[in-house]
């Protein structure tokens, strides 16, 4: 049991360039080797939640009310943002949200103006 905690220990520093922690070791690791974190694995996404403040919300293929309208939420409901654009001004507000993928009703690339919006957590990273 030690030689296999002092060879992953040694793998993690040639590998990671450091050395994991016992809680590192449990994880479950991105590169398939335990105790051993990938560098190159993805950042997890953390959603963001809000709801809907206005009678109708529609859902846009861009950040704009010129885009294709895809769909829309009534007031009240609740939805998975999973990020930020600055897009058209609505009521002085650029904002508009990225819909997450476990929204109710909605798959694919849509946007909701951020007027409209109320959020429920923290507000979402901005899209990369």
């Amino acid at each position: 049991m030690k030689r296999s905690i002092a060879v992953a220990a040694v793998a993690a520093a040639v590998l990671g360039g450091g050395l994991v922690s016992a809680s590192a070791a449990t994880a479950s690791p991105a590169s398939g080797t335990p105790g051993v974190l990938s560098a190159s694995a993805p950042r997890p996404r953390h959603y963001a939640y809000g709801k809907v403040t206005s009678s109708t919300l529609d859902i846009r293929s861009r950040p704009t009310t010129h885009s294709r309208k895809l769909g829309y939420y009534k007031r009240g409901q609740k939805l998975e943002l999973e990020c930020w654009v600055p897009g058209e001004k609505i009521h002085r507000d650029a904002t508009w949200y990225k819909l997450g993928p476990h929204n109710e009703n909605f798959s694919g690339v849509g946007y909701v103006a951020g007027h409209y919006v109320k959020l429920l957590t923290q507000r979402p990273d901005r899209c990369r």
